[in-house]
């Protein structure tokens, strides 16, 4: 199988060829600096068993790199647990992660829905 992988580093964009599959996969990788670290919370009502007698909403939660650019890029949060060896995130330990990565360099790339992703993993970064 002969593979072919191109590399553009002005764009920093990789084309990925497989003669076999004719398959082409293009990843724009972006590169940002960390200007502060934050994780949100919100709660969506739980309408599949909402005539439960034990009924409640269900809790979802985000970690995000803001950039000095004002993107917003997503911090893995099993990562980070595996990183701090914690099975809870706290604010403590989000205030410990923003001050750790505050102008570090990150690269990052637009996934399927549209959201940034970080690229690596966070150990890449601290």
């Amino acid at each position: 199988m002969n593979h072919i992988l191109l590399i553009c580093p002005s764009q920093r964009q990789y084309l990925f060829n497989s003669n076999q599959q004719n398959l082409y996969l293009i990843l724009i990788c972006m590169r940002g600096k960390v200007k502060y670290v934050t994780r949100s919370v919100w709660y969506r009502e739980n309408e599949s068993s909402q005539h439960s007698s034990d009924w409640h909403a269900v809790r979802y939660t985000c970690t995000y790199a803001v950039l000095y650019n004002g993107d917003e890029v997503e911090i893995d949060e099993d990562d980070i647990r595996d990183y701090y060896d914690r099975t809870n995130i706290t604010r403590e330990l989000i205030s410990e992660l923003s001050d750790e990565l505050h102008n570090e360099w990150i690269e990052y790339y637009e996934d399927d829905d549209g959201d940034y992703c970080m690229d690596g993993e966070l150990s890449d970064y601290i």
